[in-house]
Parts: structure tokens; sequence; C-alpha cells
């Protein structure tokens, strides 16, 4: 699990992420007019740390997505507001998505297939971990899901996604 996050559902966002450093100090935020391309250049290089990391410890090790994701995205508010940015998800859901507050199946479903796709996760794994995850919050909540329906609408998203990349490959 990675430093400096209280995984697995505690509730609230701010639970997770404290509004300060531990010096007392307000976080800074991402500044309002970070554009389209450093967005883009963090999340290329966020993907090659990511497959980096996999060689200390592969996807497969992890729990959950949200496991996963916490272990790899950047602690820095900013490289993670920036991530969010180029995925294109709001960075309040992105920081609940992380914290395994909400599943991958009823968040931003194509952002995190395109996380872990840029990550070179293995399909299997990426749809394994989601479903993880979406059981884990089941069983908190005592909601009924079918994780065979959740598997394949995951599926269906990773698929649309390999279809969309394999059109802007050369």
């Amino acid at each position: 699990m990675g430093a400096g996050s209280a995984h697995f559902a505690r509730g609230t966002v701010s639970e997770v992420r404290p509004p300060s450093d531990s010096t007392g100090k307000p976080r800074r935020e991402a500044s309002p007019g970070v554009g389209a391309a450093s967005a883009g250049f963090e999340l290329a290089e966020w993907a090659r740390r990511a497959r980096d990391h996999a060689r200390e410890r592969p996807p497969e090790e992890y729990d959950g997505f949200s496991e996963w994701l916490d272990a790899v995205l950047p602690l820095d508010d900013d490289l993670e507001g920036l991530i969010a940015q180029a995925v294109g998800v709001d960075r309040l859901v992105f920081r609940q998505l992380r914290a395994g507050l909400i599943p991958v199946s009823a968040g931003p479903m194509l952002a995190s297939v395109r996380l872990a796709y840029l990550a070179r996760m293995p399909r299997e794994t990426f749809l394994t971990l989601a479903v993880a995850d979406s059981n884990r919050l089941r069983q908190l909540s005592q909601a009924p899901t079918n994780s065979a329906a959740v598997r394949h609408q995951l599926a269906d998203a990773w698929d649309a996604w390999d279809e969309l990349a394999s059109r802007r490959a050369p």
C-alpha cells in the first residue's frame, strides 16, 4: 500500500488526504492555468514510472486497483492533479478512486482503463484488480453486486480503449 494513504474506504477523501502537510501548512493545489501539454507530459512520465514500479512489485501482487493506483501515483498534489487532468477526471473523483472509496465500475472507468493500459498492466490483471475493489466495496456496503456483470462492463471498457488506441497507433 502506498505511503501516506488510509486505504480501503475510511469514509471521506479528507480523511485520506489531510488538508495540510505535516508542518501544518496548507497543501498547494495545482495552478489553475496548467496546460494540457504539462498534464500530458506528466501522464507520460507517470506511465514510465508505473512500468518501472511493476518490475519491483507487479500489479498482480496488489489486492485491488485502488491499492495499485495508490502505490504508483505521486504523493505530490500538483502532479496527481496533472494526471487527473490528463485522463479527464475531476480531482476529487480521482482521489476517491485512489483511496478505494469508489470502484472503477462506478467511477471513471475509461480513465482507469487508460491508466492501466499506459502502465502496460495486463488486461486480466486490470479486470481482476478492479473487480476486487468492487467486491470489497460491496461487502462494506452490504449491497448486492453481480461480479460477472461488473467484470463484463470493465472488459467492454478495456476493449473500447484498446480499439481506440490501435486506431491512433502508426
